[in-house]
């Protein structure tokens, strides 16, 4: 990135736009995240088998300090790294979720994994006053269905995702339809991309939106039949599930797996601010002191010369 310019100064020797990419692909760089992960890694392999052993006597109050104290020791000789930060990803994540989990496994046992819960809302009826609920949702108690999905139904929730895609597709056509409908109001001529629409579904613009629309319906049915399709895979599921499996879900894909995804977000952080860090310095010492103490005292005398000018 700099190159010697005198005693005691620097200079860049890229473009400020190209600081970034020159960063990420040095090699030392690359190295770093390596160590990055592997201290990422080697902390999981030693916590994992922890995790997993939790049980009905597992202190739940103090477990999660041994578990932090070794991934503070694991990252404390990465320099760019506060091995501080690197704790408060395990403690936020704690207090969220993981300290509620543990203690439903202390409670309940790995079975817990197995059940799931209803989500519900309350509404007032304005006439009778009666208070009724409507059921809104459900998930796993223990394990989330999106772990459910990308361990087991793969195929059915890429269907689902395709069918949400083919529904928005959809939407967007309708809305394009609306907007050159307005706008042939004004223009009778139409482009030709609306020409060849137009001769898809006839050349009455009525019958055009017409037939959008049952494309819009076609691609809402599809949806409902693929998340239907899935959410029976799901429900029948959770009560089969092994122990191992459980465990395998909740300790590597949610618990591990989220903090990963912490450290990697704090990682990605400290890079954006080394590449902002030497844009700001960059930027800031564009140009030579001499050279702007030479333009200013130069502006100086324009500006007294233009004030005598004026009497003044």
């Amino acid at each position: 990135l700099f190159k010697p310019l005198r005693k005691g100064y620097e200079a860049l020797v890229v473009e400020p736009s190209q600081v970034r990419g020159t960063i990420h692909a040095e090699a030392a760089f690359a190295m770093y995240s390596d160590r990055v992960a592997k201290a990422f890694k080697a902390w999981a392999r030693e916590e994992a088998p922890v995790f997993s052993d939790i049980d009905a006597y597992t202190d739940a109050k103090h477990f999660i300090a041994e578990p932090a104290r070794v991934l503070m020791e694991r990252f404390s000789s990465l320099k760019l790294f506060d091995p501080y930060d690197v704790y408060e990803v395990l403690l936020k994540y704690w207090t969220d979720t993981m300290n509620d989990d543990l203690h439903l496994v202390v409670a309940n046992g790995w079975e817990a994994g197995r059940e799931i819960e209803t989500f519900y809302k309350e509404t007032e009826n304005k006439k009778t006053k009666q208070i009724k609920k409507v059921e809104t949702g459900w998930d796993g108690l223990l394990i989330p269905r999106k772990l459910i999905d990308a361990k087991f139904f793969k195929a059915e929730s890429e269907a689902v995702a395709k069918a949400e895609a083919a529904l928005e597709a959809a939407k967007a056509e309708l809305e394009d339809l609306a907007a050159s409908g307005e706008a042939q109001d004004e223009d009778s001529q139409g482009s030709e991309e609306e020409v060849l629409r137009f001769a898809a579904c006839g050349e009455d613009p009525v019958r055009l939106r017409a037939c959008a629309e049952e494309k819009r319906k076609s691609a809402s049915k599809a949806l409902k039949a693929a998340q239907k399709k899935l959410e029976t895979l799901e429900k029948a599921k959770y009560p089969t599930l092994s122990i191992d499996e459980i465990k395998e879900l909740v300790v590597a894909d949610k618990w591990i797996a989220t903090v990963h995804s912490g450290i990697d977000e704090l990682f990605r952080s400290i890079s954006v601010a080394l590449t902002e860090r030497v844009d700001e310095l960059a930027r800031r010492y564009a140009r030579p002191l001499g050279e702007v103490a030479s333009e200013t005292a130069a502006l100086e005398k324009s500006v007294a010369k233009r004030l005598a000018a004026m009497g003044y």
